[in-house]
């Protein structure tokens, strides 16, 4: 996880990535590890995303469907409220709203 995170850190640093949008590259870094079986990586990246891009929807949808993946529903609902904050008419973190609602 630590690899994964000083990667990141070395591709927003570099020159040639300066005109990329990170608040939708970030997130998307951490939806493609937790595709890839690395949840633990996916939840770092993209709990990174949030603190870098607080306002992005992108970034706190991803860390709630990330953290509820990898066992952290106490951050996914938190997360997931905030996307609601952010974006009210999204659908699909309501749905997981209601799912950590009633694991509860």
């Amino acid at each position: 996880m630590k690899a994964t995170m000083t990667a990141l850190a070395a591709y927003q640093a570099d020159p040639l990535n300066r005109y990329l949008d990170f608040s939708l590259i970030v997130p998307q870094s951490a939806e493609l590890l937790n595709g890839a079986k690395q949840p633990e990586a996916a939840f770092a990246v993209a709990d990174s995303a949030t603190k870098q891009f607080p306002q992005s929807v992108a970034a706190w949808l991803v860390l709630a469907f990330v953290a509820h993946a990898s066992g952290h529903d106490e951050v996914a609902l938190s997360a997931a409220r905030r996307t609601i904050e952010l974006d009210p008419n999204n659908r699909s973190v309501r749905d997981l709203i209601a799912k950590l609602t009633k694991e509860r």
